[in-house]
């Protein structure tokens, strides 16, 4: 069988709908069948000439030189013929195996054929031969089993997506629950910064407020440290001046006092000296209260 009678592209057969491709398998499983026939039956021909060489008679004044090659010539076109069919249904188990669709409609249409016949172009049908049959079963024992691995395989790569797809999908919601969270963190943040930061700013006006009306106190406590200082020098100076004044009187009366105790007579001297006392005690009297 050629390969460009099964060669197609697995593209070709996923662009046809169920109704085409199988019509189009069971085209190709009948020409399938048929090649197979025809090479079981060149390979039973060739069997069959290969034992006929083989009980060829030749006479004792013949040469056995025409046994031997009828023999070999026999065995050659029966290896050639096997060959021929063991390659033929290599490939056509390769054919079936380009895709599960084709492996599904491939094995159907061979069950089909051997249960119920081929139908032939003038609608005769007629039964796969017992030779051809056990071959065209390989093949399609190969398709079933193919199509059987290859639904174990989507089925399991069908899973894997699935889960693929489910990590993703925790994935995405993992990374989008914590960018809400980062961003919450960050107005968060903000927040606290913007309130830390008017925290500080009132605490420094209160500050400021408060040095300024301390500074103010100060400079009034300061002010009337310096009027109080100045009232008092200026009563101290009233004060020396008064001192000095009374002191300048107790001199004059004391000097008159003196001038009167020089001349008067000695009886009257403890007048005078009563006297002199009692103004001695108003001068100490006079210095004690400034």
């Amino acid at each position: 069988m050629s390969n460009a009678v099964l060669a197609i592209e697995s593209k070709e057969i996923e662009e046809m709908n169920h109704e085409q491709l199988a019509q189009w398998a069971e085209q190709k499983s009948r020409q399938i069948v048929e090649r197979i026939e025809t090479a079981v039956k060149r390979a039973e021909v060739a069997k069959r000439d290969a034992e006929d060489a083989k009980n060829i008679e030749i006479k004792w004044y013949q040469s056995s030189k025409k046994k031997v090659n009828a023999t070999s010539d026999a065995l050659v076109k029966a290896n050639e013929a096997i060959a021929d069919l063991h390659n033929l249904v290599k490939e056509a188990i390769q054919f079936s195996q380009t895709n599960t669709s084709l492996s599904n409609a491939v094995q159907q249409a061979l069950s089909k054929m051997i249960e119920e016949g081929i139908t032939d172009a003038n609608g005769q049908v007629r039964t796969v031969s017992q030779g051809a049959t056990q071959f065209v079963e390989k093949v399609q024992n190969e398709a079933s089993r193919f199509a059987t691995r290859q639904r174990q395989v989507e089925q399991l790569q069908a899973e894997h997506e699935s889960k693929v797809a489910e990590l993703q999908q925790r994935s995405d919601k993992a990374d989008e629950a914590l960018r809400q969270e980062l961003a919450e963190l960050e107005t968060q943040h903000a927040a606290n910064l913007d309130k830390l930061t008017s925290l500080i700013d009132n605490k420094v006006k209160e500050v400021h407020a408060q040095s300024a009306e301390n500074d103010e106190v100060h400079d009034r406590l300061l002010a009337e440290l310096k009027a109080s200082n100045a009232e008092l020098s200026e009563k101290s100076d009233a004060n020396d001046s008064e001192h000095t004044r009374l002191l300048s009187e107790l001199e004059v009366k004391l000097g008159a006092l003196q001038a009167q105790v020089e001349a008067h007579k000695p009886s009257q001297l403890p007048i005078v000296v009563s006297l002199l006392a009692f103004g001695f005690g108003v001068a100490s009297l006079v210095v004690a209260l400034l």
